[in-house]
């Protein structure tokens, strides 16, 4: 019976939803493309075209759209090992901030980037990236910045994705999907450390009104 119940918190604990959405979320993106790759289909017209009744259901299915194999193979590795830092250290933050990041990422392309498709989740993987960063220095624990530092030593290098060098890159996702996981991060650090310091505040007022242990007075004969 013990360990049932054990096997039972294991699979419904935050982490453990985590991995496994993070899991859904790379099948789907590899069953995609090999439905592309094996049986000729073309998705990309399913992505985000900016201003475009059409182009609004990419703001759900663009990031899960590659074009080749080096596409999604490279956006596979950047979103499994940045997702796998945000997911083991803040698994509830990561199962709400995956979609709330895509929503915003996507629909800030849709309303500002060029006219053209823009498919593949790399805009999502800056959101992800700038959002660890930025959750880290405004949380201000000790493990929050540790990962922001480890997070902005490792894709520091690829800032220059967000400027318009290539014309077949949408550096727009890039840049847009940057800003808005450092925006949503910071929102959610600050409140993070405001309610962490409450609290302590809170346990210090406890322990300061709890009465102490007083000596029984001695008298003299």
């Amino acid at each position: 019976m013990r360990k049932n119940n054990t096997q039972q918190r294991r699979k419904t604990s935050p982490r453990w939803v985590a991995l496994q959405m993070l899991a859904g979320i790379v099948l789907a993106m590899w069953v995609i493309f090999a439905l592309q790759a094996f049986f000729g289909f073309d998705f990309s017209r399913y992505g985000i075209y900016p201003r475009s009744k059409q182009g609004l259901i990419g703001i759900i299915l663009a990031p899960f759209i590659h074009t080749n194999i080096e596409h999604i193979g490279y956006n596979t590795l950047a979103l499994v090992f940045v997702s796998l830092i945000l997911a083991l250290s803040y698994p509830r933050k990561f199962i709400w901030g995956y979609w709330v990041l895509l929503l915003t990422t996507d629909v800030l392309v849709w309303i500002f980037a060029r006219p053209a498709y823009h498919v593949g989740c790399s805009g999502l993987v800056f959101a992800l990236i700038g959002f660890t960063f930025a959750y880290g220095v405004a949380r201000r624990s000790a493990l929050s910045i540790i990962l922001a530092i480890v997070v902005g030593a490792i894709y520091g290098g690829l800032l220059y994705g967000v400027l318009p060098l290539q014309k077949s890159v949408s550096w727009e996702s890039h840049l847009l999907g940057l800003l808005a996981g450092i925006a949503w991060g910071a929102l959610w650090g600050i409140i993070d450390y405001k309610k962490a310091r409450e609290q302590k505040e809170k346990v210090t007022e406890a322990s300061a009104e709890e009465p102490q242990d007083s000596e029984p007075e001695t008298g003299e004969d």
